[in-house]
């Protein structure tokens, strides 16, 4: 068997593999998707901040209602004493009008925070909705790329699984000390190992070979030769 042209299609398929693996790694880290993870994550620490204030000016406007809704009871008490032929002189009428006087006061006050809070609650809740639909946006974008990032993975995994499965068809017709050999070629020199000869030059570093050497690879023996400049295996 000639095991040279394996070899040869064995370091095809060893680079390929690197090239998947890296291939899958960098799709996994996708600059784009994890911005818009980043960004998504923003929107919805900020949402989750509207709605905690927003919950809370919603209980403060119930509390001043309620504030509210007691002012009025006591102005409608004083009022009906007032009314009512109750008084009977003129420190009486006096202390009724200093109290009503002073819980109309509290009502203003009273409206007048109401307002406040309902004011803060529509810039609020314009904030939020201006918020929300960046989210959308931002959500829908990142569903769309996780698919297309998860479909490219896929594509990557298939091509892997069968560069692994021909891997290991390979390398087992191969004796385990070629495999070795080339191997620790490939290690010092950028991955490739092993060459074609082509018009009469090594096939990775081109640099012309002896004849003799030219001759012996023409015999297409299964012996290992290698390149007298960059020492890298050789065949026809």
């Amino acid at each position: 068997m000639a095991y040279l042209p394996l070899l040869f299609r064995i370091q095809e398929l060893l680079n390929q593999r690197k090239l998947l693996l890296k291939s899958i790694a960098d799709a996994e880290k996708n600059s784009d998707l994890t911005e818009l993870k980043s960004r998504k994550t923003e929107y919805e620490g900020k949402l989750a901040s509207f709605n905690r204030k927003l919950a809370s000016i919603q209980k403060s406007q119930q509390q001043l209602n309620l504030e509210l809704k007691a002012c009025d009871a006591k102005i409608l008490r004083e009022e009906t004493k007032l009314y009512d032929g109750s008084v009977i002189n003129a420190r009486e009428l006096t202390q009724i009008q200093m109290k009503l006087a002073e819980y109309a006061n509290h009502k203003r006050q009273i409206e007048e925070q109401i307002l406040k809070l309902m004011e803060d609650e529509e810039k609020l809740s314009d904030l939020k909705a201006k918020i929300a639909k960046s989210e959308r946006i931002c959500r829908h974008k990142l569903t769309s790329l996780t698919e297309e990032v998860k479909g490219k993975i896929l594509e990557y995994q298939f091509e892997l699984n069968g560069c692994e499965a021909e891997l290991n068809e390979l390398t087992a017709k191969v004796p385990e000390e070629w495999f070795e050999k080339l191997e620790k070629i490939a290690r010092s020199h950028q991955g490739i190992g092993i060459a074609r000869i082509k018009a009469g030059c090594c096939g990775a570093c081109h640099v012309s070979l002896s004849e003799s050497l030219l001759q012996k690879a023409k015999r297409g023996e299964d012996i290992l030769l290698t390149c007298e400049n960059c020492g890298r295996l050789i065949f026809y």
